[in-house]
């Protein structure tokens, strides 16, 4: 039998045995600068949906996908970010206190999300206090680690 042959069978086997995982990636923040956090994940959202293999991923929640894509491309970046909506990052990115956060991850959940990976980026760049505070009270709001210290 060809090599090719035995390893699809071998996968095959595999995927009767372990259904696919859905999983998705979102930036959290529940420390204490979220206004600087939602500027900062305005530009992580815009960066991410310029991409011309994610650009569809964006288009339910990004309305304005093809105006902003539009200035990116003329090279006018600050336009581009005017376009990401305080509605489209709050869309896209899990950004409040820990049960709005929490609140956020179980919505994933019951859309059937299997594995959500919350990424905890700081306010701005060495706001390491700020992701520890996304992680801490996250996992206490999601009853992961009762009584968890900082």
């Amino acid at each position: 039998m060809p090599r090719w042959r035995s390893r699809q069978r071998h996968h095959d086997h595999l995927d009767r045995r372990q259904p696919y995982t859905r999983l998705a990636s979102e930036a959290a923040y529940c420390g204490p600068r979220t206004g600087e956090a939602t500027e900062r994940l305005r530009r992580v959202v815009l960066q991410y949906a310029m991409v011309p293999t994610h650009q569809a991923s964006f288009r339910g929640s990004f309305p304005r996908l093809d105006e902003a894509a539009a200035a990116w491309k003329r090279g006018d970046r600050r336009a581009a970010l005017r376009l990401v909506g305080d509605d489209t990052v709050h869309a896209l990115c899990a950004i409040g206190d820990p049960g709005t956060v929490a609140d956020y991850v179980r919505a994933l959940r019951a859309a059937g999300i299997d594995l959500p990976v919350v990424l905890t980026p700081g306010a701005a760049p060495g706001d390491v206090a700020g992701s520890r505070a996304t992680i801490t009270g996250l996992a206490e709001a999601l009853g992961l680690l009762p009584g968890l210290r900082t």
